[in-house]
């Protein structure tokens, strides 16, 4: 199949697009490269989490909603959703396959389709962030037909999951920064602590980080000068504000840098909670300027981040606890772990810069089908 010049990605995010889930940062983040770099693309993704669907240019929603009656969080109902969801994106890519330089899928959930297209349509297909844990038979036998079957990988860790005897066909390409989210602060107050926590409740690890800072909330004498503001939506019914927490659910960009003009902290207690990926909030809170105090889960992937340099780490709610008291009798050292970590983030991890070898491959590509 020959290509014009004007052909683009096709991109598939199982996830809601836009949402305020890490891996749809990370999808507008390359989104915006591909633009900036005259390079056509196409988004395909559910509605299904979010409760509105907004009109954006160069994007196809499938919406969902309808089994969110069968219950959202059953696995059964994501089941179903997945399989509408890929039998759609396989008839868009029939529809488009004469504009399609190539499919690019994000996770493993968005492969089947992307797996059709390279069946059927003979399109080159690109896998975003997959990873595959393989502790089992099942696990290494998917992981051997997604690497057999996919032409380029991109991973956001240097250690991915997914090892193939062909290096070459695994792009290193770490997640980076929306430069909305870049607060350029004159002076940090530590008079009193304003923290925050983002993450989308239906994800277990953030719900069961959330219980954590409740409970972390009910241990502080209530004379600690603390405020933590705890982001994302849908609020469970087990979880609800108190004195020293509060919860306001989903909110948009401009609302949620609001919030983080007014924050000085950004904490990622995920203790003992398996991470799925490098975390993008650790990103979003160095470049907001505030002080990441983060558990050895929070940061994982991200090994550039020094802790003591560029945030302070914690091992428990016990040194969470203590930190929250250092802060107060030192604010002008943690001051400077928050700048350190800033200048850090918007040295190292610029999208432009992250993605200059993927959009140099985007480009080849084109060139070879013109």
């Amino acid at each position: 199949m020959r290509h014009s010049g004007s052909q683009g990605i096709l991109v598939l995010s199982y996830v809601d697009y836009p949402s305020y889930v890490g891996l749809s940062r990370r999808i507008s983040g390359i989104l915006n490269s591909l633009h900036s770099s005259n390079i056509p693309y196409q988004v395909i993704s559910p509605i299904f989490r979010s409760p509105d669907a907004p009109d954006l240019p160069q994007a196809t929603r499938v919406d969902l909603r309808f089994l969110r009656a069968l219950g959202p969080d059953r696995l059964v109902t994501k089941i179903l959703a997945l399989i509408f969801f890929s039998l759609f994106a396989f008839v868009k890519i029939l529809v488009l396959r004469k504009e399609i330089l190539a499919v690019q899928y994000e996770s493993i959930y968005s492969f089947p389709s992307a797996f059709l297209a390279r069946m059927f349509c003979r399109c080159p297909i690109i896998g975003d962030d997959v990873l595959i844990l393989r502790s089992s038979r099942l696990s290494r036998l998917l992981a051997s037909v997604v690497i057999a079957t996919t032409d380029l990988i991109l991973s956001s860790t240097e250690a991915t999951l997914l090892r193939s005897s062909e290096p070459g066909r695994i792009l290193y390409v770490p997640n980076g920064i929306n430069t909305d989210f870049v607060l350029n602060r004159s002076s940090m107050s530590f008079d009193k602590i304003r923290a925050v926590f983002t993450g989308t409740m239906s994800y277990q690890s953030n719900r069961e980080a959330a219980l954590h800072l409740l409970e972390l909330a009910s241990k502080l004498p209530k004379e600690c000068k603390i405020q933590i503001q705890i982001i994302g939506g849908p609020v469970p019914k087990e979880l609800a504000s108190n004195g020293k927490v509060r919860f306001l659910g989903q909110l948009d960009d401009p609302s949620l840098l609001e919030i983080y003009k007014d924050a000085n902290v950004g904490i990622l207690p995920f203790f003992g909670i398996p991470a799925e990926g490098p975390k993008v909030k650790v990103l979003e809170y160095a470049a907001a300027q505030l002080l990441v105090i983060s558990s050895p889960e929070g940061v994982q992937g991200y090994r550039d981040f020094v802790p003591w340099k560029h945030y302070v780490p914690v091992d428990s709610f016990r040194e969470m606890i203590e930190v929250m008291s250092d802060i107060l009798r030192a604010p002008n050292f943690h001051a400077e772990i928050a700048k350190r970590g800033q200048r850090l983030a918007m040295t190292r991890y610029k999208w432009p810069d992250l993605l200059s070898p993927y959009l140099n491959l985007m480009q080849k590509l084109r060139t070879e089908f013109d």
